[in-house]
């Protein structure tokens, strides 16, 4: 399933692969105020498949601002909500901008190796 935002710039489209133990949601392009209800509509639809795990794959995310960095903070709590477990795979780029931001305890980045580049 594919959601784009209407936004002609900046543009964010997620896609959603189900499978039986998790479902990914794979954001691609920049995550800002703009964007973030593209995010929010796949991740809510995500979360209503019930899988043990969610994981937001933000690999193919460019560009995140303060109001992607509440979405995917906003992501972490209705997961918990739901009962699923948050897997969050960021880009090297987004990796440190959560990193300035102090989240990487609170979003588990640090099990996950930092991409090279």
């Amino acid at each position: 399933m594919l959601y784009a935002g209407t936004m002609a710039q900046p543009s964010l489209s997620c896609t959603l692969l189900d499978q039986p133990e998790q479902v990914t949601v794979t954001a691609a392009g920049e995550l800002d105020l703009n964007t973030c209800a593209t995010l929010r509509r796949a991740v809510e639809h995500a979360l209503t498949l019930y899988r043990p795990i969610t994981v937001l794959d933000l690999n193919a995310v460019t560009f995140i601002s303060s109001e992607g960095i509440s979405e995917v903070l906003w992501t972490r709590n209705r997961a918990a909500t739901t009962g699923t477990r948050l897997r969050v795979l960021p880009s090297l780029h987004v990796r440190r901008i959560l990193t300035v931001a102090g989240l990487v305890t609170l979003l588990n980045l640090s099990d996950i190796p930092e991409p090279a580049g």
